[in-house]
């Protein structure tokens, strides 16, 4: 499972969105359970110590997220603010200094079309370019980030992608190679999910990350990454296997990647409704 991830860590080129709430049911396990079937994500555990606390709206929608170092203290955060229930501006802070904002854009169905991002150039907050959003159904399928360089507006990022059943099957990420003045295919990321419930979507920040553990209903269970010639590299790929509580969540996620370089150990902690 990944961490709430700061916004603007991903300007650097991981693509984010906005998060329009489709507001579905989303609860695959049966029905007629005693245990609860609704779980809120409220704390993240890393193996290296460190921690996330997430808080939530009266309508259960993140409003606020806060990364501990392994020592307790935190590190910086993210706030969130919604207007007729759908994400309006996203404002990060580090060390109580805001440092970054994001401000989107709807079209009349409600769903996302647009972010801008700002962020501080030591003068003030400075626009340093957007991204376009593009839907099929409720399904985001393509996200491009244009930026402001040279003098000019340039698309520097973009991910499409496919989707089966309401998980992301597939990522396409094409990336702005300087020599050629164009986009080009970086990598190509398959994926394959459990059949539990995904704790990071439905709750508020469903196209927050434009992530596909974001972007699915279910959890992932394997990526298999490959570069832009189809060779799966194995230090990028990953295996996850996770423990559940009685709710059908993820409590305890271990991921490894596919030639054992890195394993990765996540406690998942909830207020289940």
């Amino acid at each position: 499972m990944k961490q709430i991830k700061l916004l603007f860590v991903l300007f650097l080129g991981i693509a984010l969105s906005t998060a329009y709430s489709c507001n579905k049911d989303d609860d695959d396990n049966g029905g007629g359970s005693s245990t609860p079937t609704k779980c809120y994500i409220k704390k993240e555990l890393n193996d290296d110590g460190s921690y996330t606390l997430v808080e939530y709206n009266a309508n259960h929608q993140v409003i606020k997220s806060t990364d501990y170092d392994d020592a307790g203290s935190p590190t910086a955060h993210i706030e969130m603010t919604y207007v007729n229930d759908i994400l309006a501006v996203v404002e990060e802070y580090e060390n109580g200094i805001l440092v970054g904002r994001i401000e989107y854009s709807y079209n009349a169905l409600g769903y996302p079309t647009k972010a801008d991002l700002f962020m501080d150039d030591g003068t003030g907050f400075t626009k340093i370019g957007y991204y376009d959003i593009t839907f099929t159904g409720d399904n985001l399928t393509k996200q491009s980030m244009h930026a402001d360089l040279m003098g000019q507006t340039i698309k520097v990022s973009e991910s499409v992608f496919t989707y089966d059943a309401g998980n992301v099957t597939k990522m396409k990420t094409f990336a702005f190679n300087a020599q050629t003045l164009k986009l080009e295919l970086e990598s190509i990321t398959e994926y394959a999910y459990d059949t539990k419930l995904n704790p990071y979507h439905g709750v508020g920040v469903d196209y927050l990350m434009a992530d596909p553990q974001f972007l699915s209903k279910a959890n992932i269970t394997i990526n298999t990454a490959s570069d832009n010639k189809g060779v799966v590299m194995d230090d990028k790929s990953y295996n996850t296997v996770y423990e559940y509580n009685d709710s059908k969540y993820p409590i305890k996620g271990t991921a490894t990647s596919f030639d054992n370089s890195n394993s990765e150990v996540t406690i998942m902690e909830y207020d289940c409704l």
